[in-house]
């Protein structure tokens, strides 16, 4: 197997990407563009993906099904046991027959990796009050990736085999320039797809890729101050991005912003700067190797911290979530992740957790339990004062009730 040269500030730029996200789903208007740290952990993901295909090509040592295995290994455990974790605690907390239900539909889909396509029918949009009570919302970002991943080996293997590689790079600019018009066009229609589906994202992913059929000679032809002050002018517009955008109307043109400093930071950081050397250092390197567990992790933390709780507005009950999800992301990253790399029959335990999880995901849908009562009880006005204390009498009372609709609207 051909492998490529690791690069150490590809990891801190992960932990650049996920930190945000992170920030964003625990309150929105600490960071109020943290939302596209997705949109840099795509541009990654076409880069090194291709990168690797690319090296085995022309090596001659590609095979689909090392491809695979090395997605499986990556990819798979993790995100199984995150899902089955999610199972189980829905049926042991006995939550209602509709809930139940939604998260076993969830599930399916992400055993099907269409979950971008259940999320957008479950939804009425990813920035509604309903996304937020879903446990596997975020598993769409990883359904695009993995239906990319479907088609760009073989896309990359054909026009290798029957035609040149400057034919692939041609065919490459074309998809990359259609999807992102498509994209565009679907978030002037506010139309949920763009979002949520491939068509309108693939460009972000074929930026990448571009990337690595450029790289390294394209870029090291560059002279190293200006290589260095690119770099340095990429990290600042991924940074401007969290900073100045919102949601609206988004992905759209918005999402170029994030996309070009990830794209500008990737291609010229090789040849340092001070962009380069901080994501180059251990803090970061870390984050970004624990990046994917993270955001397994800390999304069903935050929901489920949210939908048992009468306090679903107070910063405690979000803390305490956020805190948990990172041992257990830690966790997940040194014991799951490690063991899918390490794993001498990966398709033979990848099957076994795969049956287990189709069968929790059906037991879900089809055998609901009945309730034992009203899940999301109005709590008390002493109790709910002492969490927050900030907020009138009138407005407490609102909020609450506010949040018990709304689950009993969604979930009976």
């Amino acid at each position: 197997m051909s492998s490529i040269k690791y690069r150490p500030e590809i990891d801190g730029l992960r932990a650049i990407a996920i930190v945000p996200v992170l920030l964003f789903h625990l309150n929105p208007k600490w960071l109020r563009g943290g939302f596209m740290g997705v949109d840099v952990f795509f541009v990654i993901s076409g880069y090194l993906i291709t990168s690797i295909i690319l090296t085995e090509l022309n090596d001659g040592t590609f095979t689909f099904r090392g491809f695979w295995e090395r997605r499986v290994r990556r990819i798979f455990p993790a995100l199984a046991i995150m899902v089955i974790t999610v199972l189980v605690l829905a049926w042991f907390l006995q939550f209602p027959p509709k809930l139940l239900t939604s998260i076993g539909k969830q599930a399916l889909t992400v055993a099907g990796t269409v979950s971008n396509y259940g999320m957008l029918h479950l939804t009425s949009g990813y920035w509604s009050a309903d996304a937020d009570l879903i446990p596997l919302l975020h598993t769409w970002s990883l359904a695009i990736e993995e239906q990319f991943y479907l088609f760009l080996p073989a896309f990359l293997f054909l026009l290798f085999k029957f035609g040149k590689r400057s034919w692939a790079f041609g065919v490459l600019i074309f998809l990359t320039i259609s999807s992102l018009l498509w994209c565009l066009k679907t978030s002037s229609q506010n139309d949920g797809g763009a979002f949520y589906l491939l068509p309108s994202r693939a460009w972000e992913l074929f930026a990448g890729s571009i990337l690595a059929f450029l790289s390294p000679s394209f870029f090291e032809k560059v002279p190293i101050n200006v290589s260095r002050h690119a770099a340095n002018f990429g990290l600042i517009l991924i940074g401007l991005a969290y900073l100045t955008i919102d949601e609206k109307g988004f992905p759209g043109w918005k999402a170029v912003v994030p996309v070009l400093g990830a794209f500008i930071f990737i291609g010229f950081s090789g040849q340092g700067g001070w962009a380069s050397k901080l994501l180059t250092l251990r803090p970061f390197v870390s984050v970004g190797k624990v990046s994917y567990s993270l955001y397994l992790w800390h999304w069903p933390a935050l929901v489920f911290g949210k939908l048992f709780s009468d306090l679903f507005e107070s910063t405690t009950i979000r803390w305490v979530a956020f805190l948990l999800s990172i041992f257990i992301a830690i966790g997940s990253y040194l014991l799951i992740e490690s063991l899918g790399k390490k794993s001498k029959n990966i398709w033979k335990l990848s099957g076994s957790v795969f049956l287990i999880l189709i069968s929790l995901s059906i037991a879900n849908v089809f055998i609901p339990q009945k309730s034992r009562g009203k899940f999301y009880a109005k709590s008390s006005i002493k109790e709910f004062d002492a969490f927050n204390r900030s907020k009138n009498l009138a407005e407490r009372d609102l909020t609450v009730s506010k949040n018990a609709d709304l689950v009993e609207k969604l979930y009976g």
